[in-house]
């Protein structure tokens, strides 16, 4: 794995970076105030809400919840890796070349070299057979689809003799990209008599192959590359190097189980699409599934195990969601699957089905009561209920959360509030409780760092036990080792991308402030005050 790129590299590669010229580029601004503003490119909208600020270095969309720094809306706009994103803005300032992880460890470089010789094998070995040939036809594949997903065969008698010579380091090297296995002294090409899916990352570089039986006895009926340096199954989607480079041009981003799938809704002109490797989709897998495209549809198979795989990945995807974030689910007849419900129907008839798909909220409904039964007694409410609590723990976005537990309410028949929000405790007007208190602290600070040295010593914050405690004296850290103030982007840059830190910092930058200037110091000052107060009552009170 690369190293990490420092994060003073990050911090300057911001401080040179122009944020309103960046968007400008690429989105109508108009100056309004301090801020620019023009029309959301992440969703469509007639009345402009997406705000720049080049003071603070980062952009918002109030209507679809977009927000982040030079390089998030690099990422954003160009679905590009952070890595990528990083790269590309050092080009665009004229600052020097990333050190170490924007660029991948030349030691891979004979994996990916090796990689794309055994593709060319393969692509000349189906080109060569004609019982793979015309399984692709049977299957209704065309040329022009064979070869924008350079699909390959691997003959039973193996393919990659051209590539198999006697030196060690050579065969060591076919074994780290899992195109060989060795049986004693013997070589065996671990793809046989199979058609070839090649597995590629965002670059295009060939990282491994699915190889699909083409024998009904041939056991399994699918194989995948061993993990291995460059391919992790969990990290990778089938079709997403295509999919990049169809999303400006189309949408929402499908998501199917199978190869076949792909190929099918892809020739079909549903693109862009991609499909997970067998696995449950992962953390990452999501993030790469959203950086291409908002606009998501899961559309797994019509039988249980799709089922399933539909439960688990909504299960997956609540605790990420965020607001920008459009996932929608699309069920399909008992029996079908993409590539077998577009041989008898229609692309119109596909297209209107796309149209039905389920947002994320409806479905959250519908699993809960395939797994609860449907909602006759009061035992069946008590037990979808107590579901639904599980579930909604794990959201992280407040809002989201509030308003599945309001309709939960609504389907189980309380009047009072959601299951999901639990008693609240009451507070005098005008005196937030303190986790209110502190949220209301790290939100001045994140929009006014050079107002860090009105915060308590650290001795002091260490005896604090308010929730966000910890938070905040990592935040007083960050703020006070600075020379120079850091920007509301530049405080962002300190946390990993989809972490917990990261998306509540982001949360709160999105969020104005709605104090003039001048007041925000004595704010900050009465917001520590109350929270001293509060902390030496609690030291008083009796355990």
């Amino acid at each position: 794995m690369s190293p990490p790129i420092p994060q003073d590299y990050i911090d300057d590669l911001l401080a040179r970076s122009d944020l309103v010229a960046l968007v400008g580029a690429r989105v109508e601004l108009r100056r309004s105030g301090h801020e620019y503003i023009g029309r959301c490119p992440f969703h469509e909208e007639r009345t402009p809400s997406f705000t720049v600020s080049p003071q603070k270095g980062f952009y918002h969309c109030f209507g679809c919840g977009a927000h982040g720094s030079a390089l998030g809306f690099l990422m954003a706009f160009e679905r590009l890796e952070f890595p990528e994103a990083v790269r590309r803005l050092a080009e665009m300032t004229g600052a020097p070349p990333p050190p170490g992880g924007a660029v991948a460890s030349p030691k891979y470089q004979p994996l990916y070299d090796l990689l794309d010789e055994a593709a060319s094998l393969y692509r000349r070995a189906l080109a060569d057979s004609p019982l793979a040939l015309a399984y692709l036809r049977r299957r209704g594949v065309r040329g022009e689809t064979t070869a924008r997903y350079a699909l390959g065969y691997a003959p039973a008698a193996g393919a990659l003799g051209p590539l198999l010579t006697d030196t060690g380091p050579r065969l060591h090297l076919l074994e780290e990209a899992g195109l060989i296995r060795r049986r004693g002294r013997e070589t065996v090409d671990l793809f046989r008599h199979r058609l070839l899916f090649p597995i590629r990352d965002t670059r295009g570089r060939t990282v491994g192959f699915g190889g699909r039986a083409l024998d009904p006895d041939q056991k399994p009926k699918y194989l995948n590359s061993p993990e291995g340096l460059l391919f992790h199954k969990g990290r990778l989607l089938y079709g997403e190097h295509e999919a990049r480079l169809a999303a400006r041009q189309a949408g929402p981003l499908i998501v199917v189980e199978g190869y076949m799938d792909v190929l099918a809704l892809a020739q079909a002109g549903f693109d862009p699409v991609v499909a997970c490797l067998g696995t449950a989709l992962t953390d990452i897998q999501a993030e790469r599934l959203f950086r291409i495209d908002p606009r998501v549809v899961f559309c797994f198979d019509g039988d249980e195990a799709g089922r399933r795989a539909a439960g688990r990945s909504l299960e997956k995807l609540l605790p990420l969601y965020r607001p920008e974030w459009r996932p929608a689910y699309l069920e399909l007849p008992e029996g079908e699957d993409p590539d077998t419900l577009l041989a008898g129907e229609s692309a119109e008839g596909f297209a209107r089905r796309l149209e039905s798909a389920l947002p994320l909220s409806d479905f959250f409904f519908v699993h809960l009561e395939r797994r609860c039964g449907p909602l006759t007694t009061i035992e069946a409410r008590a037990r979808y209920a107590s579901e639904a609590r599980r579930l909604l723990a794990n959201v992280r976005d407040p809002v989201f959360r509030d308003l599945l537990g309001q309709e939960l309410g609504k389907k189980i028949g309380l009047t009072r509030p959601a299951p999901s929000s639990g008693p609240r405790p009451t507070a005098r007007p005008g005196r937030p409780p303190a986790p209110d208190a502190m949220r209301r602290l790290l939100h001045l600070l994140v929009h006014h760092p050079e107002l860090a040295g009105e915060l308590p010593q650290e001795d002091e914050l260490a005896s604090w036990t308010f929730r966000g405690t910890e938070f905040l004296k990592l935040l007083r850290r960050l703020l006070r080792e600075q020379e120079d103030p850091p920007t509301t982007s530049e405080i962002l840059s300190h946390f990993p991308p989809g972490g917990r830190e990261h998306t509540f910092l982001n949360r709160l930058a999105a969020q104005e402030t709605l104090l003039p200037p001048d007041s925000v110091r004595l704010e900050i000052r009465a917001t520590v005050e109350l929270l001293r107060r509060r902390h030496s009552r609690a030291a008083k009170s009796p355990r």
